[in-house]
């Protein structure tokens, strides 16, 4: 083939946009000095003899420069000022060592109790080791954020480290990477808001009987039976998500309630769950058929999780449904609805075919929905979607600005604010490292419900001032905010004291011999090859020796939230110190 003259073969074009590319970040990286970091919005990070000062402080803050790269720092460890502190931890990292030693007790207890003993590579390690720690900021004296500035192989940016001051040594507790010095500063001014925050919410009160009074003079006024509150609101909204905790037979004996209501029936048409959608077939099936088999549920609920969801509540709440349709015109039968996209185990070869279904979970739950409204636009009864209280909440900012998206706020996006009604269910505040039980609101809610002898009851966020509290239901990590309740959610639902309830108990005949091979092919696929009686000690490999297995937490009391890991409904008005273990 003859190339024209003055034309580029396709190799020789890619070698050009290469070699601009090369020389664009080349020349950035010199320029970066000269550039405007006085424009917020700036995609360079610009080094430490450039940037503008930062902003006035108050009286009992400080601010100072550093200007020294990690490498010229003291190899010794030194926890003494945040910007050692944060020299120390990287040294740590690049080593290969452990880094509980420079962390938070509530990220501490996160990290693998062995260090790996792998250092970096000496290619990332030098980068890693160049960071510029451009400057410090410290407020009231024990929180700090340490700036630096990270060239790296395809650009630069800001990294703000957070420190707190404990017993003398400053330890980290997260840290964020933007384009913009500014940014990074706003970023430690919202953590600190958060922290002020959350020192409020563990302060000690001082007048608990004042304090207490205005709850319990709004449960007074505005609570109300629980089955007949939410009834009412799956009359008046499109959509009421019920976020829920899983495995309380409490609670799904309460939803069986609902539906076994005459008026349930005629204001709702489907019912949304948590549950695979791969195998909505099978519960079509169920509903159907006309005599009562709950088979093609249980078949579908060992699809649920790779040890599947032998939840009898759960099941007891289809075998309901089936028995109202029965008495029902088949116009006015209710619907089930699966909208969780994980993948059905049947089609499962590969671990990364397990993990595809929990790519934008959220998203894909979300779009189900819509999906099936617009397909049933015709039915205009309403709809019930019960799923984890995650995936229920109506919003969700993260204390640094940003927002993640959940089932229930992209349902409010699209179906619109008012058509979308979100439950909370009483629960208590669950932690990341799952080794803490703590009540939400250090027991402000269980102190304000026993006042009312525990009964039953139900009552709006929108107003009043248990939504103005703050959301406690998730803490530390990632998922800390500065949401109150009613940022999240519409109401609150609450059927008695947590430290009465048990754990779901098993569906009977759940666990088959085949089943539990089946279930060994999944635990090798996802754990290098090991299956169940290796991982779990198990004296055989048969349906016996797993229901025996489970059987020691399904249908038993909840260890974890027993009153003497919940702690007393009253401490709330001790407080709680930060890092607290308990």
């Amino acid at each position: 083939m003859t190339r024209r003259p003055g034309a580029f073969t396709l190799i020789q074009l890619l070698v050009l946009v290469a070699s601009i590319a090369v020389l664009t970040a080349m020349l950035l990286l010199v320029l970066g000095s000269a550039c405007d970091s006085s424009n917020p919005g700036s995609t360079l990070a610009a080094p430490s003899n450039s940037i503008s000062p930062p902003p006035r402080l108050q009286a009992d803050d400080r601010v100072y420069p550093v200007g020294r790269r990690l490498r010229d720092f003291p190899e010794k460890e030194d926890l003494s000022t945040p910007e050692a502190a944060v020299a120390s931890y990287r040294r740590a990292y690049v080593r290969g060592d452990s880094l509980r030693p420079y962390l938070v007790k509530r990220h501490a207890a996160l990290q693998p109790s062995e260090p790996s003993g792998k250092p970096l590579p000496e290619v990332y390690a030098r980068s890693w080791l160049n960071q510029e720690i451009i400057e410090v900021q410290i407020h009231e004296g024990n929180s700090a954020a340490v700036f630096s500035w990270q060239p790296g192989f395809w650009g630069a940016y800001f990294d703000a480290t957070f420190l707190e001051l404990h017993k003398g040594n400053w330890l980290r507790d997260g840290s964020h990477e933007s384009d913009s010095i500014h940014i990074a500063r706003a970023d430690f001014a919202n953590w600190c808001r958060y922290r002020d925050r959350e020192a409020a919410r563990r302060a000690p009160v001082k007048n608990p009987e004042r304090h207490l009074e205005p709850f319990v003079s709004f449960l007074r006024a505005e609570g109300e039976d629980p089955q007949a509150f939410v009834l009412d609101a799956l009359a008046k909204h499109r959509l009421v998500i019920m976020g829920e905790v899983h495995h309380r037979p409490q609670y799904w004996a309460f939803n069986t309630s609902l539906v076994q209501a005459a008026s349930f029936p005629r204001n709702v048409g489907v019912i949304y769950l948590e549950l695979p959608s791969a195998d909505q077939a099978m519960v079509d099936e169920f509903l159907s058929s006309s005599r009562l088999d709950p088979q093609p549920v249980i078949r579908m609920m060992r699809d649920m999780l790779w040890l599947g969801w032998p939840d009898q509540p759960t099941l007891d709440f289809f075998i309901s449904v089936w028995k109202v349709n029965q008495s029902l015109a088949p116009e006015q039968r209710l619907r089930i609805v699966l909208v969780d996209p994980r993948a059905a185990w049947r089609d499962v070869r590969r671990r990364d075919d397990a993990v595809e279904g929990e790519i934008f979970r959220d998203r894909k739950m979300a779009d189900i929905i819509l999906q099936d409204l617009q397909a049933h636009r015709d039915d205009p009864r309403h709809g019930l979607f019960i799923v984890g209280l995650m995936h229920a909440r109506l919003g969700w900012s993260h204390y640094d600005g940003r927002s993640w998206e959940t089932s229930g706020s992209r349902l409010r996006k699209k179906l619109g604010p008012q058509a979308v009604y979100a439950i909370h269910q009483h629960r208590p505040v669950r932690f990341s490292d799952s080794k803490r039980t703590q009540r939400p609101a250090l027991g402000l809610f269980d102190t304000a419900f026993a006042a009312l002898d525990c009964r039953p009851i139900a009552f709006p966020l929108t107003h009043g001032p248990f939504g103005q509290l703050p959301l406690d239901d998730f803490m530390d990590g990632w998922s800390e905010t500065t949401d109150c309740y009613r940022d999240a959610f519409s109401a609150y639902l609450y059927l008695g004291p947590l430290e009465d309830e048990t754990f779901s108990p098993l569906i009977p005949g759940f666990y088959t011999d085949e089943f539990v091979r089946e279930l060994d092919r999944r635990s090798r696929l996802l754990n290098g090859g090991k299956g169940l009686v290796e991982r779990f000690g198990l004296a055989r490999l048969d349906g016996a020796s797993v229901t025996a297995w489970k059987s020691e937490t399904w249908g038993k009391p909840r260890a974890s939230w027993s009153a003497a890991r919940l702690g007393p409904i009253t401490r709330w008005h001790q407080g709680l110190p930060e890092d607290t273990e308990d």
